[in-house]
């Protein structure tokens, strides 16, 4: 189903970095410039140069979309994320710290 819709659907969009991407893209470019002691030519606002948008494209291996498939097997196991915390967890190191300072551990 999922390699249909990157065929199916990704193949009719295209899709570009955000602003924000491209603004810290050009940033680490010019900080690199600059580390390499090559004056770095940016003008305020035209950090980049038109066109030099990254063109972007729906990735089937990422580990999201291998993950996938589990998430429906660890909800039926432990239910819904918004239902569990790790507050147990912290309640745990806390109190072991405790006890270790009580009988005389570090």
């Amino acid at each position: 189903m999922l390699r249909s819709f990157q065929q199916d659907v990704c193949g009719q969009y295209q899709t570009f970095d955000l602003p924000s991407e491209e603004a810290a893209r050009a940033r680490r470019k010019a900080a690199a410039a600059k580390k390499d002691g090559v004056a770095a030519k940016i003008g305020k606002g035209k950090e980049l140069a038109a066109g030099s948008r990254k063109l972007r494209r729906f990735n089937l291996n990422t580990y999201k979309i291998h993950a996938l498939g589990g998430y429906a097997k660890a909800i039926r196991l432990f239910g819904s994320p918004d239902s569990y915390n790790s507050q147990l967890v912290s309640n745990f190191t806390v109190l072991s710290c405790s006890l270790l300072t009580v009988i005389g551990g570090t």
